[in-house]
């Protein structure tokens, strides 16, 4: 009796085992998204899981349990590629429509026992429609991130060849700005100090737009003599005057055709020559000199100046009307001491060039690269390219330290803290602070640019500043 019982136990165990592996089978064959149908080696229908009846519009109430001759009998299917398979004894495929009216492609495959007798029949069905719109987004996707990665690649490339780095702060606003406006073919002036870059934030503008494979043409209203600059700008025709090319010359409005013409400190430009250039920017015009006939011109115009046009227009020395003509799309490039983030990542990128160049192998102290991101640089992006190459020309060791910076008397960084007269220590130690936080304060315009610039936590300069707040205020 015992032996009876521990054998219906067995029984019971295994009958548990089957219905779980049974249930675990369910779950696996639903989770794919395919549809799947099963029928034993005659054909009646074992299994479907929920893909198929979604694709098919088929419920697996109506197909279990049945065999497929009767179902294609009963006009569920209007052929059978299981029984084919069962036939054939190979996988078969074929390609029908849906209840739903989509086209299905569906594969038999049969699976055989030990002892080569056929077992079971595994029928995939797939909706060739999603697959075409499944294909169609993916080419797509890649398509467009081909796209990404060229357009990245190419302003990578070009934010290294042209050193406009840039990680975080105002130069960073500045490059999205400029990246933003280059696909259109609005004026755009370009303002900052001398020897912020306004040359390679004009360049970085005509490589990021649609004329990027037309020409960049850059000329400095500056340096050319004023009885020059009206020939170079809009040619001249033959025998224009004495000495004049027998062919005549294009100018360089003609020349930049489709282009980009940068038109480097605009403030210089003689009075008479800015109404002519207003004119051409106005029609898209040019007239040789020495010619009545206009020709028509495709070229943006970028403005850069250093000067205050708005002073110069007051002080009769810049027309209104072009300046306005120009001032459509200002954009700013902030001076080196108001984007310090940038430096040490400015001096990596100048150094490589330069090393590779001069085929050399430098490093800085520690003590070098404080100096670096203390020091003013009134000279901007420029000096700091000036100064790494005299460092890495002039000094004799492969390590570039505080000593071997040029003349460190006239260009001291901000010059040491100096005490006058003796105080108590923390009297002296609240009074640096009042100052610190003060100075930092008025030079940020708030408490986190002030912690950013002292490099301390917001919490701590916010109590910090709050309890100068408090000692300041007049008491009772």
């Amino acid at each position: 009796m015992a032996l009876k019982t521990t054998s219906y136990e067995d029984l019971a165990c295994k009958l548990r085992d089957c219905k779980d592996f049974a249930a675990e089978l369910d779950a696996v064959i639903d989770a794919f998204s395919d549809g799947i149908f099963i029928t034993d080696g005659k054909g009646t229908v074992l299994r479907v899981n929920q893909a198929y009846e979604s694709i098919t519009g088929l419920a697996r109430e109506e197909v279990l349990g049945r065999n497929m001759e009767d179902l294609v009998a009963a006009g569920l299917f209007t052929h059978s590629v299981t029984m084919d398979a069962i036939a054939q004894k190979q996988v078969v495929s074929s390609i029908r429509r849906s209840r739903t009216e989509h086209l299905l492609l569906t594969t038999a495959m049969p699976v055989f026992n030990g002892q080569g007798g056929l077992f079971r029949i595994v029928v995939t069905v797939r909706d060739i429609m999603e697959l075409n719109r499944l294909r169609c987004e993916l080419e797509e996707s890649r398509a467009l991130t081909r796209q990404y990665r060229t357009e990245l690649g190419r302003l990578t490339g070009r934010y290294v060849a042209e050193g406009m780095v840039a990680r975080a702060g105002p130069m960073l606003q500045t490059l999205e700005l400029a990246t933003h406006v280059a696909r259109f073919d609005s004026t755009v002036l370009i303002l900052g100090e001398s020897g912020v870059g306004k040359d390679s934030l004009a360049r970085w503008i005509h490589e990021a737009s649609p004329r990027r494979d037309k020409p960049f043409i850059q000329i400095n209203c500056g340096a050319i003599p004023e009885n020059l600059l009206e020939s170079e700008l809009f040619g001249y025709a033959a025998g224009a005057f004495t000495g004049a090319s027998k062919g005549g010359k294009t100018g360089l409005f003609e020349a930049a055709g489709g282009g980009t013409i940068l038109l480097d400190e605009v403030g210089e430009l003689p009075l008479p020559l800015q109404v002519k250039l207003l004119r051409v920017i106005q029609s898209r015009q040019v007239m040789r000199l020495g010619s009545t006939t206009l020709r028509q011109v495709d070229v943006r115009v970028i403005a850069a100046t250093n000067r205050d046009l708005k002073r110069l227009v007051e002080d009769g020395r810049f027309r209104q009307d072009l300046y306005f003509r120009l001032n459509v799309v200002p954009i700013t490039v902030p001076p080196l001491r108001r984007r310090t983030e940038d430096i040490i990542p400015l001096v990596y990128h100048f150094r490589g060039q330069l090393q590779k160049r001069y085929n050399l192998t430098k490093d800085f102290t520690p003590g070098v690269m404080d100096w670096f991101l203390r020091y003013s640089w009134p000279g901007n992006v420029r000096e700091l390219e000036n100064l790494l190459e005299r460092l890495l020309v002039t000094t004799p060791g492969d390590v570039i330290e505080v000593g071997d910076l040029p003349d460190p008397g006239t260009i001291e960084p901000d010059g040491p803290l100096t005490v006058n007269r003796v105080v108590p220590w923390k009297k002296a130690l609240r009074e640096m602070e009042r100052q610190l936080l003060t100075l930092a304060v008025e030079k940020g315009g708030n408490v986190s640019q002030a912690a950013r610039l002292l490099e301390i936590d917001v919490s701590t300069a916010s109590r910090k500043w709050h309890r100068v707040q408090q000692n300041l205020r007049p008491r009772d």
